[in-house]
């Protein structure tokens, strides 16, 4: 997606994917234009919806499981978002010191890596955290799965 320019069908695009990639991170469904031009709050049309999404499917940021579903993002869309959302997202210095604190004590092997973001993850969001330790010849981080446990998200 192009972030150089500043003009409104770009912003549209990204305000459009932020909102597939929200809506499917919760819902774990794809999404419909009308969900997005609900959520966009009238300030669209569920047609200019749908163009762009055609758009953003073009791209490969986003692709339809079937004709009559709606959109879900790639893997360059998850990216995309978060490069988009991570400059939105602000850290107060004393947070950002005391992450770093924690990954500086004790953090000496892969499960420690684990266990501690784990934890992080957890104490952070005020919510669960789940890790399934791979077998030792699976050794490799493959794909992450967002799954919807009693209208929670737990990664």
């Amino acid at each position: 997606m192009v972030y150089y320019t500043n003009g409104r069908k770009e912003e549209r695009k990204i305000c459009v994917l932020e909102h597939i990639v929200r809506e499917y991170i919760f819902s774990a469904v794809p999404v419909s234009s009308k969900a997005v031009a609900l959520r966009m709050r009238g300030r669209v049309s569920s047609a200019t919806v749908r163009n762009v999404m055609a758009e953003l499917e073009d791209e490969g940021f986003i692709e339809q499981p079937h004709t009559s579903a709606g959109r879900r993002p790639t893997y360059s869309g998850y990216r995309n978002y978060v490069d988009a959302v991570k400059n939105k997202i602000s850290v107060e210095k004393r947070e950002a010191v005391r992450l770093y604190a924690d990954y500086e004590r004790r953090v000496t092997t892969i499960k420690d890596v684990i266990d501690k973001t784990s934890y992080i993850i957890s104490r952070e969001l005020r919510n669960a955290g789940v890790v399934m330790w791979p077998s030792i010849e699976d050794f490799c981080l493959k794909r992450m799965e967002f799954v919807k446990v009693s209208g929670q998200t737990v990664l």
